[in-house]
């Protein structure tokens, strides 16, 4: 889902789909939650929403996609925080759980996908990878720079 401000009262649905920007979400697995619950995507003419909304659909998990030029501090301490704060937004289980996170950005290139992946399999699956790098960046920067 999308979210505009550090202080979001409302959200916009952004579905699991075949763009790039879910690349990561379908590699991992991930059920969509919104699309489950009936929700329209954003760019199919899917309405806005609000915290009364998410409680009802109450995902274990939270992706927001908005936030990638936050680091993962910024982003805790903005829009987590309020989100914990929130008198609804405290409620959701993804909140009470820490499991918010920042979904990556619309458009991804292969490599943005790979930090994306790797990314999102440790925040989700931590006991399953852990800290595990999923991939060499210092070979894939060889191969960008063409010194391999």
């Amino acid at each position: 889902m999308t979210a505009m401000e550090d202080e979001p009262t409302e959200f916009s649905p952004n579905l699991i789909g075949k763009g790039a920007d879910s690349k990561q979400w379908r590699d991992l697995e991930v059920r969509d939650a919104l699309a489950k619950a009936g929700m329209k995507d954003y760019y199919a003419g899917g309405p806005s929403f609000d915290y009364e909304t998410l409680l009802e659909i109450d995902p274990d998990v939270i992706a927001i996609i908005g936030f990638e030029d936050y680091s993962e501090k910024k982003f805790r301490d903005t829009v987590v925080e309020f989100m914990t704060d929130h008198s609804v937004g405290s409620e959701l289980q993804a909140v009470t759980d820490g499991n918010v996170f920042r979904a990556g950005p619309y458009y991804q290139d292969p490599i943005i996908n790979l930090v994306l992946t790797e990314r999102a399999a440790n925040q989700l699956y931590p006991d399953a990878f852990g800290g595990v790098e999923l991939y060499d960046p210092q070979r894939v920067s060889a191969i960008v720079h063409g010194t391999f």
